[in-house]
């Protein structure tokens, strides 16, 4: 409840002059006293604050120019521009499971979304649920990795173990003192990825527009009459339990590259 003090600030025209210190300057002293006097003031959250800083630090770590960085900081928090990658990272990690063509993902790795999944998404929650839940402990994530091959080769994928957007897991290592690359007899980068994984888990998803992109782009999917978008993928011999699946690469061109605010 916003504390009574409030109430008793009043416009600086009304303030009589205090001992030669004018009108604006005694109201100004009073709302500074009346602030510092309750612990709830209405002002943003902490944790909004600190949602609004990491984004807006993601899009000026991605920017070429300084205009570029400064627009950042004006437009940050989700209210415009490229949404950073690491936010559909996020996402795409928290959907994906550990079906990896065929193979079970390395621990600590996601690889593709059934695309049942999808389509049971959009029929059964709306925009605010999926958003909920996709912030909930309801879905974990794991940082998924990169598609390798083409066709049959991409049951490879789980073998090779290669992470997507190697340079953002490597930043974000670094910057969040996981990993020191001046350190030659520190732990192997693939090795962090648990402790990477439950940072983000925790952080959670900061930009509400990558889930809303995402979401817009599964609805679409699941509404077309074609499978143009998606990548079908046969289990190994022996398991009729095929399915069709969309990988990290083509969940990029599902939600639209051009949308995104890529590593310079």
């Amino acid at each position: 409840m916003v504390s009574t003090c409030n109430a008793l600030l009043i416009a600086p025209s009304t303030v009589s002059p205090l001992l030669g210190i004018s009108a604006t300057a005694t109201a100004h002293a009073l709302g500074l006293v009346f602030a510092l006097s309750t612990d709830t003031i209405t002002s943003p959250t902490a944790a909004s604050i600190q949602s609004q800083t990491i984004i807006i630090q993601q899009q000026q770590k991605q920017a070429t120019s300084p205009q570029e960085a400064a627009a950042a900081a004006v437009g940050g928090g989700g209210s415009g521009g490229p949404i950073p990658i690491l936010e559909i990272v996020k996402v795409y990690g928290k959907l994906a499971g550990s079906e990896c063509y065929g193979k079970p993902s390395p621990s600590g790795s996601s690889c593709q979304i059934q695309l049942k999944d999808i389509q049971q998404t959009v029929s059964t929650l709306s925009r605010n649920e999926f958003s909920v839940k996709l912030n909930s402990n309801e879905y974990v994530f794991q940082w998924p990795l990169k598609p390798y091959g083409l066709e049959k080769s991409l049951s490879k994928t789980a073998t090779m173990n290669k992470g997507a957007e190697t340079r953002v897991f490597m930043e974000e290592l670094e910057d969040r003192g996981l990993y020191n690359p001046r350190n030659p007899t520190g732990p192997l980068p693939t090795s962090l990825r648990p402790a990477l994984n439950k940072a983000l888990q925790k952080e959670g998803i900061l930009d509400s527009r990558a889930i809303d992109i995402t979401y817009n782009a599964f609805t679409a999917e699941a509404n077309t009459n074609t499978d143009s978008n998606t990548v079908t993928n046969s289990k190994e011999d022996g398991d009729n339990n095929n399915g069709e699946y969309v990988d990290y690469y083509t969940f990029l061109k599902m939600i639209g590259t051009e949308s995104i605010s890529w590593p310079k």
